[in-house]
């Protein structure tokens, strides 16, 4: 009969987020440790990381116990069939249903169907297995696409170092293609961001959200996912922690945010404040004309009944609307995607001098790269400004 292995954990901060360390000895006499981020902020969460902390040691623990008890079929599984497990029975409680989604949808395209990986198992996955693989993807697929499939299999490979099964990641040891830079979305200008206010000014729907793809740079799951409950308007805090994300023609609501630096705290500005109160003013109409049939969703951004956006019919609906005021109202004016108002808030902000940096923490970045990357247009405007400065000093 199989021991019980007790898993310890300890917190710590990282970076303002709350860090899980696991920590547990296996039967064999191994010591191993690994650590979990909790999403959740430092200020007043230790409680609620303590919580995570217990949940991760219970599901850990039945992982260790389920794996012990399966013995040496499990340890010598197959590659393909061990991965697949990892993504039904590990992962869904990693990411958000929508990441899940993308990655079985990987699997099923571009890992299942290599040859060599049949029957192949996990112990004779080499390095130059994988590498002969990636090499074979990059005459179809874009170096991008490579790189999203090897993080999913690296992931994998930690996951099963982590049970034993395996004692070195074969992942590490490879060579991968160059990513290209990002594409990088449009963007409005000061005076036609100013106008786009302007022309959503009287659309009670989709006003709330515009104002914060602008005013705040969020993304369209951070918009449809910001409740009242995550403001905190006495201190002028924003926390952006919760979120709506499309899955498969279904909204799927949960504390959850693309990664851990989009678990962000966002300043809220007197002329912010006005904003917010003129939307809690007029729900509070809408619930008084709707009385019992009004949803108390607690949702910042909804319809008059007070349900949430769904984050699909936002972007649909504000195309919609945004062709219709340029046809009729202003000819010419750019028609361009709801995601590029997040672009318009990050542009304007660098146009306005400030630091990469402080743009990467206010979009919710995981690296500064990401943001140099995406933003490096706009790298002309503040050389050609900075030009003139040293041609002012100079002459």
């Amino acid at each position: 009969m199989s021991g019980t292995i007790h898993v310890n954990y300890s917190l710590q901060v990282r970076k303002g987020i709350w860090q899980v360390r696991l920590s547990w000895t296996s039967e064999d006499g191994q010591h191993h440790q690994k650590q979990k981020s909790t999403r959740l902020s430092e200020k007043g969460n230790k409680r609620k990381a303590a919580a995570v902390a217990e949940d991760l040691v219970r599901q850990l623990e039945r992982e260790l116990q389920s794996s012990q008890n399966d013995g040496l079929k499990t340890y010598s599984g197959l590659f393909l069939d061990e991965m697949w497990n990892w993504l039904c029975q590990i992962m869904p409680y990693q990411i958000r249903e929508n990441t899940l989604y993308q990655y079985k949808r990987a699997f099923e395209a571009h890992i299942r169907s290599y040859a060599p990986f049949q029957r192949m198992r996990l112990q004779e996955v080499t390095p130059k297995v994988i590498q002969g693989y990636y090499n074979g993807l990059c005459q179809t697929l874009s170096p991008n696409t490579v790189v999203k499939l090897h993080s999913n299999i690296h992931k994998f490979f930690e996951y099963c170092m982590d049970m034993g099964w395996i004692e070195n990641n074969p992942s590490e040891r490879v060579a991968l293609p160059k990513k290209h830079r990002a594409t990088v979305g449009k963007a409005y200008t000061a005076a036609q961001a100013k106008k786009l206010l302007e022309l959503f000014r009287s659309h009670e729907l989709l006003y709330p959200a515009v104002y914060l793809a602008l005013h705040f740079g969020l993304r369209r799951e951070e918009v449809c996912g910001l409740r009242w409950q995550d403001l905190d308007l006495e201190r002028g805090i924003m926390h952006i922690c919760h979120t709506a994300v499309a899955v498969r023609g279904k909204v799927v609501r949960a504390d959850r945010t693309k990664s851990e630096a989009s678990n962000r705290e966002l300043h809220i500005l007197p002329v912010h404040q006005v904003f917010f109160q003129e939307i809690k003013r007029r729900q509070a109409e809408w619930q008084n004309d709707f009385k019992e049939m009004y949803h108390l969703s607690g949702y910042v951004c909804t319809h008059e009944d007070g349900r949430p956006l769904d984050p699909n019919m936002l972007t649909k609906k504000f195309r919609q609307a945004l062709m219709d005021y340029a046809e009729r109202l202003n000819p010419g004016f750019p028609v361009l995607r709801f995601h590029d108002l997040r672009h318009t808030s990050a542009s304007l902000m660098y146009e306005q001098g400030a630091d990469l940096k402080d743009i990467q923490y206010r979009m919710g970045h995981s690296q500064l790269s990401t943001t140099s990357d995406i933003y490096a247009h706009m790298t002309g405007i503040r050389s050609h400004r900075a030009a003139e400065k040293l041609a002012e000093v100079l002459t």
